[in-house]
């Protein structure tokens, strides 16, 4: 006489498991992306901290899909945040609504101090991709 094993899976478990807030699925994939976060935390530049406390994620729901989402600048208003990410290609800056623009220069030649421009040439930004850099972490269990 064969032995035999039978599987029942109930259907609202199953997808509860799979697809509800609390199920495993979901578990695993908050997990896997503080990975991604904590990471790109370490690689974001750092100056003040206000960018890196910057960086967070949310889970984020349409129906039964799960999305997660890592962010940088909207938490803490660092309007700055996709510059640094993607950078930016060089330009004049030049002044506007005043004769000169004013800025401290603390690497100049001479010593640091304040100097005044009608404009200057702004060499650009390679950027610092933080976040996309770290995606792949979210794979490597």
């Amino acid at each position: 006489m064969p032995s035999e094993v039978r599987l029942v899976f109930d259907g609202a478990v199953l997808q509860e498991l799979l697809h509800g807030p609390s199920g495993m699925v979901n578990n695993f994939m908050m997990t896997r992306s503080e990975v991604v976060r904590l990471a790109a935390m370490q690689d974001a530049n750092y100056k003040t901290g206000a960018l890196r406390k910057s960086i967070v994620k949310r889970a984020e729901y349409a129906g039964t899909e799960l999305s997660i989402r890592i962010s940088a600048g909207g938490a803490n208003d660092v309007t700055y945040a996709y510059y640094v990410h993607e950078g930016w290609k060089e330009h004049p800056i030049t002044a506007k609504n005043k004769p000169y623009l004013v800025f401290f220069w603390p690497n100049a030649p001479g010593g640091a101090r304040w100097h005044k421009a009608k404009s200057v040439w702004n060499k650009g930004y390679a950027g610092n991709p933080f976040l996309t850099r770290n995606l792949p972490l979210f794979f490597a269990v």
